[in-house]
């Protein structure tokens, strides 16, 4: 596609690279604004990037020549047809929400594999990053929809069953070390 679907705020990423993970994905378009979603379809090695504010994408394809850099690659970027985003989300990102949930009191044995389980039932995660000097960790998701659902179910709850047994695990080292 040439011109903008009445600015849209859609890109369309065609072959992407084999097996090409989210973080790849948003690490070479991210940096234009902020994400409202991200999809790949592997079996198709398509992908698909909605930023909130339509003028980041147009951004991104005027001043990239409508490619971008992936895995040394050039890729080839189209404008895309995205549903508006609800008022309700609109709402939400204007205050502040993102696609990034900050955890803290992260028990020291927890793992990242730990993390994903606690977050991933809340929908598809870019990545999980650990902070452990902080005792903290960062669950990304691929929209921000799914980071909000997130924050509404955990937050404030009772610690979740990976992260109960690493506190355990994490007591129980503890009492080793005392006794």
């Amino acid at each position: 596609g040439g011109l903008p679907l009445s600015h849209s705020r859609a890109v369309f990423i065609s072959m992407l690279p084999p097996n090409i993970s989210y973080e790849e994905l948003c690490s070479a378009v991210g940096e234009y604004g902020p994400l409202e979603s991200v999809k790949i379809i592997p079996d198709k090695r398509h992908g698909f990037v909605n930023f909130v504010d339509p003028a980041d994408a147009l951004q991104l394809m005027a001043s990239t020549g409508q490619q971008v850099p992936l895995r040394g690659k050039l890729t080839l970027l189209q404008w895309g047809k995205a549903r508006p985003v609800p008022n309700d989300l609109m709402q939400a990102i204007r205050t502040g929400a993102t696609r990034s949930i900050y955890v803290c009191n992260v028990p020291e044995g927890a793992s990242e594999a730990a993390l994903t389980a606690v977050f991933s039932p809340y929908g598809e995660l870019e990545s999980v990053r650990m902070v452990p000097k902080k005792r903290a960790a960062f669950a990304n998701y691929t929209c921000v929809a799914s980071a909000i659902q997130a924050r509404e179910r955990l937050h404030g709850r009772a610690r979740p069953a990976p992260f109960a047994e690493a506190a355990a695990a994490e007591a129980a080292g503890e009492a080793g070390k005392r006794g």
